[in-house]
């Protein structure tokens, strides 16, 4: 069963931040991430918390589907973040030096929670592994632009990927599929 958030819901922003609003605060229920940021407005019914998560724009966020407080972020400045919502003080690990430009996107596969994949501005889309020391476990380079979306298939191990040039891929991501059949 994948992991939803009914009441919690975010957007990345410029100057590096991460927004995330809380709806359950005004129920008194809030319970996942620790108030950094409150709410000026005595109107509001919702918490918000607002963290510098990155030295460039963040540009992409993207819930974990099955662990409820893991969040990546994807930034301007070439790097990708996977954080804890109980603690936004420090990332829990930071993936640096594959992208050459920034990151656009970020998706967490829904068939293996430690594997996401991210597309960026320098026309690669990588497919990371949590349990890999190196992260990346495969290179797609298969635009000549900008690569502003990607989206897993729900069910099998393909990703659909968009380029600024309006080229659409789908290809197969076997080393997904073969880490699967693996465990």
């Amino acid at each position: 069963m994948l992991f939803s958030h009914p009441s919690v819901f975010g957007a990345a922003a410029a100057a590096g931040t991460l927004l995330i609003t809380d709806l359950r605060a005004s129920s008194g229920t809030a319970a996942l991430v620790e108030s950094l940021f409150a709410s000026t407005s005595s109107s509001s019914k919702s918490l918000q918390f607002r963290v510098k998560v990155h030295s460039a724009d963040c540009n992409c966020l993207a819930f974990h589907p099955v662990n409820e407080y893991a969040i990546l972020t994807g930034s301007d400045d070439a790097t990708i973040a996977l954080w804890d919502m109980r603690n936004l003080s420090k990332e829990v690990r930071r993936f640096e030096q594959r992208h050459g430009d920034g990151v656009l996107q970020v998706a967490w596969s829904p068939l293996s929670p430690s594997i996401f994949a991210s597309s960026s501005a320098d026309q690669h889309v990588f497919v990371w592994d949590l349990k890999s020391n190196d992260g990346v476990i495969f290179d797609h380079k298969g635009h000549d632009s900008r690569i502003p979306d990607i989206s897993w298939h729900p069910t099998r191990p393909m990703i659909a990927s968009v380029a600024e040039d309006s080229s659409f891929e789908i290809w197969e991501a076997n080393i997904v599929e073969n880490l699967i059949n693996s465990i």
